[in-house]
């Protein structure tokens, strides 16, 4: 090491990028690094760096770069410095440590950690070490057997999240697992656990996968169930985590009350006592459980904006905006990121023919985009999310709730949340629109 802080340092070390992959060469002095390095850009590798290389911690990823001082090029023993453009920044996959002894014909797993971030340490002697399989590896991705059951491809394209969700029977699983399903998550709802390798390792497909697990599910164990988090965990290309829905037990008895539904460990039993026996199961997994949603007070809407503000979706590339319209009179609705005020266009309210209909009929719709005000607030709004959009996506967040506030929630607030939802599914942006208070006179 020449130099380091918390999160960027210089290695004595060579670097290279191969199909997107950075390999960080490290060794004695006089080793081979350089020799190794040109070799493999002779195979179709890039350079990222010769000699020293600009480690960067960036969120949970860890980037490689040349640093300013060292030229554009790398040298070859007996003729000099060669001329070769590098890449300017390039992920880190690999570690390879040049050594002088024989490898085992099937390796163990050796991780090396940069910045507390796990990076796959390869052992390789440049003397007998077969560089075209050694390039191949870096290139296509290196199989490990780790006590999966099954071998298992190390490459970027598996790079997925495993979210499981469970809970209490009656505490929103259901809604949950659709919530995922919405947002491009494969989605299997109580898979025995014994079969939870073959779907999350089936090389064919690369979607996040998103499971419903409770006690009904064949086989289940808290401690199978903290197990199989845990290998996960432990390959860099997959992450796995547990959502836990609870839910006060007299909402839990009131609501299997309203469906009618059989508890699946009532069978001799009454609702109440299965209840407890199934919290009572349930709770080991509740304290080892990543996130933990109480549900009581939700509703199936406020539910899906919970969840997925605690879901990485940004893996999947995706951002998700929730729109909801309310009335100002009931209050702001929770969890909003930003409010948008309707109540200085004209009220449809005070027109007779549009009073008793509301912002989703055509009529009102009209009337209310007719407003001479309308078209330059929605073009505003939607300016500042153009602005806005990219600035959370970079800074990690996955979702932004908006508010469409009106006086009764019914008429101005529901029109421009409709209108603003149409425009921004129109440029593929991945929308959900909730009208809370739209029939609460209705309901009243």
């Amino acid at each position: 090491m020449i130099e380091s802080d918390k999160s960027n340092m210089i290695l004595h070390a060579s670097s290279i990028d191969v199909a997107g992959k950075g390999t960080l060469i490290v060794g004695k002095s006089g080793f081979g690094k350089s020799s190794l390095a040109i070799k493999l850009i002779a195979l179709g590798a890039d350079l990222v760096s010769d000699d020293q290389t600009l480690l960067k911690k960036i969120d949970k990823k860890i980037f490689l770069s040349k640093p300013k001082t060292t030229p554009n090029a790398i040298e070859a023993r007996g003729l000099g410095l060669i001329s070769i453009p590098p890449v300017k920044k390039s992920e880190l996959f690999y570690f390879i440590e040049l050594t002088s002894e024989l490898s085992a014909r099937l390796p163990p797993v050796y991780n090396n950690f940069c910045f507390g971030v796990p990076i796959r340490l390869i052992y390789f002697n440049p003397l007998n070490g077969n560089i075209e399989a050694l390039f191949l590896m870096l290139k296509h991705g290196l199989i490990d057997s780790i006590n999966l059951g099954k071998w298992f491809v190390l490459s970027k394209k598996s790079n997925r999240q495993l979210v499981i969700i469970t809970g209490s029977s009656g505490a929103g699983r259901t809604t949950a697992i659709n919530s995922l399903e919405d947002v491009g998550f494969e989605v299997v709802d109580n898979i025995p656990l014994s079969m939870i390798d073959r779907l999350v390792l089936d090389e064919s497909e690369s979607r996040n996968i998103a499971l419903g697990i409770d006690i009904r599910t064949r086989d289940f164990s808290s401690n199978h169930l903290k197990s199989i988090v845990t290998k996960y965990n432990d390959i860099n290309e997959i992450k796995a985590s547990i959502i836990f829905l609870e839910c006060d037990y007299q909402k839990l008895i009131s609501r299997f009350n309203e469906t009618r539904r059989k508890h699946p460990l009532s069978g001799i039993k009454s609702l109440s006592h299965a209840l407890r026996d199934e919290i009572k199961l349930l709770d080991p997994v509740k304290i080892y459980a990543d996130v933990v949603i109480d549900t009581t007070d939700y509703s199936p809407n406020e539910l899906r904006e919970e969840l997925l503000r605690n879901v990485p979706v940004n893996l999947l590339d995706q951002f998700i905006i929730s729109i909801q319209s309310f009335s100002y009179k009931r209050g702001l609705p929770r969890n909003l990121d930003m409010v948008f005020d309707c109540r200085f266009l004209k009220n449809p309210y005070w027109k007779r023919n549009l009073r008793d209909l509301d912002g989703n009929s055509e009529l009102v719709k009209d009337y209310v985009i007719g407003l001479p005000e309308f078209t330059t607030f929605l073009k505003k709004v939607l300016s500042m999310l153009e602005f806005l959009i990219p600035s959370f996506k970079k800074e990690g967040k996955s979702q932004l709730s908006l508010g469409i506030g009106c006086t009764g929630g019914k008429h101005r607030s529901v029109v421009f949340a409709n209108e603003l939802a149409k425009f921004l599914e129109s440029i593929d942006k991945i929308v959900s629109v909730n009208h809370r208070d739209v029939n609460f006179e209705k309901n009243k």
